[in-house]
């Protein structure tokens, strides 16, 4: 069994069961602390979870992989956004359409289920609001030898970090047909400085 491992990170991960292909993760890096975070498994939805501590405030970070666009319920978005605490970032490829105008979200294509969920629960919530700009191109599409794009790779973002959060695509020349998709929040974090631990044998009274 493969596992990534990169020295400056610790990695949570959640690596699909059943079948190959799928899995998400959260990579952390080891001057901040950070714990997993515990989220319900909806059947239609994988998704890992973890709280950072910066400057004394607890941010959930969770990446969200929804493998079939049809088949996600706003019950599956609801079980995993109500999870996080109020500051928090939700983020990752749902297979998600919608031709809503009213918030920004809009690939020109018909709403599929996962779209309307998503749809709903926005409407109806105030937690989490989509920091993914309208049209942002986040997959390239090849139909016919023509090329098209779409946006399902979503960010969303709790109320409170609104004003110091930014997200665009980054390269394009990348192998994969989704594009990387980059996000900033502009919040200066004092590195945890780990001591090493020093052991003594002289004294023998352990």
């Amino acid at each position: 069994k493969y596992k990534v491992k990169l020295a400056e990170y610790n990695i949570f991960s959640l690596n699909r069961q059943e079948r190959r292909g799928g899995g998400v993760a959260v990579l952390v890096k080891k001057s901040i602390q950070a714990t997993q975070l515990a989220l319900p498994q909806p059947p239609n939805l994988e998704a890992i979870g973890v709280t950072c501590t910066l400057r004394g405030t607890d941010l959930d970070v969770v990446s969200v992989y929804c493998p079939h666009g049809n088949m996600c319920s706003e019950e599956d978005i609801r079980l995993i956004f109500n999870t996080t605490r109020e500051t928090a970032i939700v983020a990752g490829d749902f297979n998600a359409h919608s031709h809503w105008n009213d918030n920004r979200w809009n690939d020109n294509r018909r709403s599929n289920r996962a779209g309307s969920a998503i749809e709903e629960y926005l409407l109806e919530n105030n937690k989490f609001s989509l920091a993914t700009p309208r049209n942002l191109k986040t997959r390239r599409n090849t139909n016919n030898n023509r090329f098209s794009f779409s946006t399902i790779d979503l960010t969303f973002i709790t109320a409170n970090l609104a004003q110091s959060f930014t997200t665009h695509s980054g390269p394009t020349d990348w192998s994969s047909d989704h594009i990387p998709i980059i996000s900033e929040l502009a919040i200066r974090v004092v590195p945890q400085i780990l001591k090493p631990l020093n052991w003594s044998f002289v004294d023998h009274s352990w």
